[in-house]
């Protein structure tokens, strides 16, 4: 039983890519990709994207082909973080903090073995066998599970792999490069060893966020848990990237994240099976 995990939300904050793909285009084939594959697999399975404080119409609704992928798979559904919940917390009100999407979809899973990708990620199939394997053998909460190849590129589809790049060096030090595409861990193991997403650091709360995936990995290191490096792959969608968010990082040597991570202190106004908004 595994939970996948992504964030997204509907304002096409990465612009047109030199190909005229946006940010929806990306989103779409990396859900519906990953979906096609682990429907196939003999796994119970939930797809979550959270869509953090929406000003626009939510993806589910926003487009035909979006509103028939939840048609076709009810096991993928939507938790909204509404604007409400980032007023009352202090946040800046239009920017994404896809960190604390992410831990808003650790918080409500439904399942102990969870895959936390991003949305221009595609999980190849033997990948995704592999964390299925891992989920049926019984997930160990200390460790963080990591992909060493990363393929990039927008050229041939998923099954074909060109354009790698070998991250099985670059990345033994702590976070590495792309820390945050994809990781498998354990939803207890999330909350022990990494702490998740801190939601009370106040620099969190403004600009200097973009390292939050490393600092992730630093806490699994200090609370005593381990990264392990699976000899897989998968391939990463090619998109503009005008990095709207601060590049630093949390000075604190490791932090602490709060007992109400998640927003769990917020009314959860369950729509249908397929839709939950999370209100202050």
């Amino acid at each position: 039983m595994i939970s996948i995990i992504t964030h997204g939300r509907n304002d096409d904050w990465q612009g047109v890519d030199w190909l005229g793909n946006t940010y929806l285009d990306s989103v779409y084939k990396s859900i519906s990709s990953n979906l096609k594959i682990i429907d196939k697999l003999d796994v119970e399975y939930e797809y979550i994207l959270v869509e953090w404080a929406p000003f626009n119409d939510l993806i589910m609704d926003c487009q035909p082909r979006f509103k028939e992928l939840f048609a076709k798979y009810p096991n993928l559904r939507t938790i909204v973080v509404d604007k409400s919940v980032v007023i009352k917390e202090g946040y800046k009100e239009k920017q994404y903090f896809e960190y604390f999407a992410k831990n808003v979809g650790m918080r409500d899973c439904k399942y102990e073995n969870t895959i936390l990708v991003n949305t221009d990620i595609i999980i190849y199939p033997q990948t995704m066998k592999k964390f299925i394997e891992i989920a049926k053998n019984g997930i160990d909460d200390s460790k963080i599970y990591r992909i060493i190849w990363r393929y990039h590129g927008g050229g041939p589809p998923p099954q074909e792999q060109t354009g790698k790049i070998n991250n099985k060096t670059e990345n033994r030090i702590i976070g590495g490069n792309f820390p945050g595409d994809i990781h498998m861990t354990s939803k207890s193991g999330f909350e022990k060893y990494g702490k998740g997403y801190d939601e009370g650091n106040d620099d969190h709360k403004t600009l200097a966020h973009t390292g939050m995936d490393s600092e992730l990995i630093r806490n699994w290191y200090e609370n005593g848990g381990e990264e392990v490096w699976l000899e897989e792959s998968y391939w990463h969608i090619n998109h503009h990237h005008p990095n709207p968010y601060d590049p630093g990082f949390s000075k604190e040597k490791s932090y602490k994240n709060r007992s109400d991570w998640g927003y769990i202190k917020y009314l959860r106004n369950i729509i249908n099976e397929q839709l939950t908004i999370i209100k202050a």
